[in-house]
């Protein structure tokens, strides 16, 4: 929806998915990986994974297409965030 938002009013802004494919397994979830990796080709995206999303398939899919990668860390008493570049 919101892509064809973009191509439709011309506002070509970065598009940004937080857990994108918390609720999706198997193939589905490698084909998801594929087209999230052929967005990133002519759009800025921002994929925020949780550590159990970001999976072998979709690491393979989409990390060979990464600009810049970052791993949030949070404290065991989640009071502080950093974020480290990998």
């Amino acid at each position: 929806f919101t892509l064809a938002l973009h191509d439709c009013s011309g506002f070509n802004s970065p598009i940004l998915i937080d857990t994108p494919v918390a609720r999706i397994t198997g193939e589905p979830r490698e084909n998801f990986g594929q087209a999230l990796a052929q967005l990133s080709e002519s759009k800025q995206s921002i994929l925020l994974f949780t550590p159990a999303e970001h999976s072998p398939e979709i690491a393979e899919a989409l990390d060979p297409k990464a600009s810049t990668r970052f791993l949030i860390n949070v404290s065991a008493d989640e009071k502080v965030s950093t974020v480290e570049e990998l």
